[in-house]
């Protein structure tokens, strides 16, 4: 299956599962110039365990919080931990989503995201990703790349 195949699918899955889990609407910048990037963001790498697949997540700390309170129905300021668990969760489905909607092998099996907080002050454009996506979030910043 091509980049581009993959990148649509991908694609498709932010906004399905943002719209339909979190009650947003993604918009994806086209060039990352555009946005002014946030100090500190929520971070995980998914490794696919059968073919080496990698996915790179990003979050604005806000964004999770308001993902947070979209989901559980809450208005309540969620801790870190209750933030890490609706990140990881977040990370799961739009991976699964994305294999279910490939049709990779079905045994396949990816690790349990770990999340870390990370500092950016600019954005560290990898060349060796093979998808790299931008999107604002309800003002705050989304990213997800795919290596292999």
């Amino acid at each position: 299956m091509t980049n581009d195949r993959h990148q649509k699918i991908l694609e498709d899955t932010i906004l399905n599962v943002f719209e339909d889990m979190y009650y947003m609407f993604p918009e994806k910048i086209h060039s990352y110039e555009q946005f002014s990037f946030p100090l500190a963001v929520f971070s995980t790498n998914v490794l696919f365990c059968e073919n080496q697949k990698q996915f790179f997540l990003y979050a604005d700390k806000r964004l999770v919080a308001k993902m947070a309170k979209n989901f559980l129905g809450e208005e309540k300021d969620f801790n870190l931990d209750e933030l890490n668990d609706i990140f990881r969760e977040a990370s799961n489905v739009i991976v699964g989503n994305f294999i279910s909607a490939t049709n990779i092998a079905p045994d396949i099996r990816f690790q349990i995201p770990v999340i870390t907080e990370a500092r950016i002050d600019e954005c560290d454009t990898d060349c060796s990703y093979d998808i790299d996506l931008f999107y604002i979030i309800e003002n705050d910043f989304f990213r997800i790349a795919l290596k292999g």
